[in-house]
């Protein structure tokens, strides 16, 4: 948890990994969000609830 303080301490807003994913995808640094979510749960052993996966990708038009 201590590393959830520092934004905090410097007044900076909290983004974890799928929001930082979300903003790569809006962004258009990379092109698919299921792909590079596949793989951290692949590669990484990311877990993210069903419900949040789905969610996620129709916020960015892709589809489960």
């Amino acid at each position: 948890m201590k590393r959830l303080l520092c934004p905090e301490v410097y007044n900076l807003p909290k983004t974890r990994v799928i929001g930082i994913l979300i903003r790569a995808k809006l962004a258009g640094k990379i092109s698919s969000l299921k792909k590079e979510i596949d793989q951290l749960r692949d590669e990484a052993g990311f877990w993210i609830s069903k419900e949040l996966y789905k969610r996620v990708l129709h916020q960015v038009g892709e589809f489960f």
